[in-house]
This record gives C-alpha cells, structure tokens and sequence, in this order.
C-alpha cells in the first residue's frame, strides 16, 4: 500500500469509529432523560350532604375535613388537575366537574336498597403523566326508602 491510500484507510477508520462513539453517546444521553412526572395527592374525607336520603333525593357530594390537594397546577404550560369521580359501593356515578377544592358534584339517588351504602372516591389526572395519589377517607350514607 502506499503512504496515501494507508493514511486515507486510517482516516476512513478513524471517521468510522468516531461516528459509533457519537451514536453510542447519543443513545446513552436519550435513555437517560426521564420523562417528566408529576406526582401529587389529594386527602380529605368524602362529606355527603344529606347523608339520610330516600331513592330520588339529590346529595352533594365534595371533599371536606382535614382536607389538602394540590389542585390546578400548571407546569411548563400545561394544565394538571385532579379528576374526582364518586362511587357508591364501588360503582362510579358522577364526576366532578370542579377542578379544585372541594370538588363538589351532586348526584340524585336511585335504585339503592334501604340501607348504608359505603361512599368513595377514584381519582385520575387531566393528564396521563401526571399520579394524584388518594389519601380520601370513605364514608356512608343511609337510604330511608
């Protein structure tokens, strides 16, 4: 071989490597970025007003007592709230369409037996990276008839 082509060869190889190493470097650095995640949390305990109601009476339902939540938060210009959504014995019945405290939402009552019924709450987020950890005490209500 003669001088120039071995230096050509040696400066391709050298091109070569340098662009692995870059590539390597680069995955290393993008794997690494976290996404950003917002974590939260809302406690409180679930307050039903009235608390003794008959099939198609309407209660109001929020979150009151020693009540905290980080409610409407913007970060990086967008939009985090909390999403309240009431069960009753484990089903899902109405949303609040509040976005902060105390998240209030009315629901009429129906096809409840006579008796207590356990109220509680699911949260969720107005966004899918953002975790409002649920720290809502239950409660009851009593169905007269």
């Amino acid at each position: 071989m003669r001088p120039t082509r071995i230096r050509d060869y040696k400066m391709k190889l050298l091109l070569k490597i340098s662009l692995v190493f870059i590539g390597v470097i680069g995955v290393i650095a993008l794997a690494s970025c976290e996404k950003d995640e917002v974590k939260s949390l809302v406690i409180g305990k679930i307050v039903a007003t009235p608390s003794s109601v008959k099939n198609g009476d309407e209660i109001t339902l929020e979150i009151g007592g020693n009540v905290s939540a980080s409610g409407e938060t913007i970060i990086n210009g967008k939009d985090y709230h909390p999403i309240i959504h009431y069960l009753i014995d484990g089903k899902a019945v109405v949303k609040s369409s509040e976005t902060t405290l105390p998240f209030n939402a009315k629901y009429i009552i129906k096809d409840l037996t006579i008796g207590e019924h356990t109220l509680s709450v699911d949260i969720t987020s107005s966004r899918k990276d953002a975790i409002f950890e649920n720290k809502v005490s239950s409660t009851t209500i009593t169905i007269l008839e």
